[in-house]
């Protein structure tokens, strides 16, 4: 493994999921962690991360006791037919995993790939959004 395939596989500690029982899978080729950005509103967990040459169909995101996983498989783009001599980037399976802060509320969940962005909004359960409480003079 090159040290460029190193960087971009690392991941901060503060980013690193939870151990889970389950064994991680195995893939042919490189797995890389997308870069990736969340926000949170009041209403709702917003996630957007880079997919670089991946399509809607080899795109998989589940959501299971408030980890999401996202996970995807990069495909060669050389055209049918031909073997590419050099290629400029490795391809391989994009994998990243994280623990959601609030519960979501299933119903309203959203995903876009849109030229190897993904944009993923999850609204916020009921219970987990602020509430203004009334106070009675009295």
């Amino acid at each position: 493994m090159t040290q460029a395939t190193q960087e971009m596989t690392r991941r901060p500690e503060a980013e690193a999921p939870a151990p889970t029982p389950e064994a991680e899978p195995v893939a042919m080729g490189p797995v890389f962690s997308p870069a990736t950005d969340i926000t949170e509103t009041d209403e709702a967990i917003r996630v957007v991360s880079d997919l670089p040459g991946v399509e809607e169909k080899d795109l998989q995101i589940t959501l299971e006791n408030r980890v999401l996983t996202l996970e995807a498989r990069q495909r060669s783009q050389a055209p049918e037919g031909l073997d590419p001599l050099v290629e400029g980037y490795l391809t391989g399976t994009f994998r990243r995993t994280f623990r959601i802060n609030a519960p979501v509320g299933e119903k309203g969940i959203k995903a876009r790939l849109s030229r190897g962005v993904l944009e993923l909004t999850l609204p916020k359960a009921e219970e987990a959004r602020p509430r203004r409480i009334q106070v009675e003079a009295g």
